[in-house]
C-alpha cells in the first residue's frame, strides 16, 4: 500500500512551465519513500511530504537563516523531526497522520546545473527530490559510510525511475 502523500506548490513561474512538473515530482517523492522507508514506517496512516518549488531567491534566504549560508543551492530539506527513532515512528503511527517534512528546490540553481552538466532538467529535479526525501527519512551524506548508503539508496530511485546512475556522477546535492 502507498501511504506517502505529495504535496506540491510552485511559487516561482518558470516550474509552472516544466511539463507535468507536480507528476514528476510525486513519483520522485514517493518512489523515494518507498524505497528509504524502514519497516516501522509501514501502517495504514498517511505520510505527507511537501514540495516547494521555488527560486533562488527564496532560497538563499532559507539556506541563510537555517544553515548559515547566504548563497542559492538547489535543493533544501525541513524534516519535521530532526531524526525519528523508531519508537517515536511507532507512537506517532498509532496517533495520526505525519508530515514528514518539506522539500525545497530552486529552479534557477537545478536548471543551470542540469545544463551544465548536459542533463535533463526533469531528470534532475526527479534527483533533487528523491535526494531531498531520504533527507526526510533521516539518511545524509556528512560522512563516508553515510554517504554509500545514500547513494546507493538514490542509485534504487533513480533506476525505478528509469534514469541511469551515472547521473549522479556530477552534481552532489546540497
Amino acid at each position: 500500500m502507498n501511504n506517502c502523500e505529495v504535496d506540491v506548490s510552485i511559487q516561482t513561474k518558470e516550474w509552472g512551465d516544466v511539463p507535468d512538473v507536480e507528476d514528476i515530482c510525486i513519483k520522485a517523492a514517493t518512489t523515494a519513500f518507498n524505497v528509504g522507508k524502514t519497516d516501522s514506517i509501514d501502517s495504514d496512516k498517511q505520510i505527507e511530504i511537501s514540495v516547494l518549488l521555488t527560486g533562488d531567491d527564496f532560497i538563499c534566504e532559507l539556506n541563510r537563516d537555517y544553515r548559515g549560508q547566504d548563497k542559492p543551492t538547489n535543493v533544501l530539506s525541513f524534516a519535521t523531526i530532526e531524526y525519528i527513532p523508531q519508537e517515536e515512528i511507532e507512537i506517532n503511527m498509532q496517533v495520526g497522520d505525519i508530515l514528514l517534512g518539506d522539500v525545497v528546490i530552486s529552479f534557477e540553481t537545478t536548471s543551470a546545473e542540469a545544463k551544465d552538466e548536459n542533463k535533463t532538467l526533469e531528470a534532475h529535479l526527479s534527483h533533487l527530490v528523491a535526494h531531498g526525501v531520504l533527507h526526510l527519512l533521516g539518511y545524509d551524506h556528512e560522512k563516508d559510510a553515510e554517504a554509500e548508503i545514500m547513494e546507493k539508496l538514490e542509485i534504487r530511485v533513480l533506476a525505478e525511475l528509469n534514469i541511469s546512475s551515472s547521473f549522479l556522477e556530477r552534481t552532489e546535492p546540497s
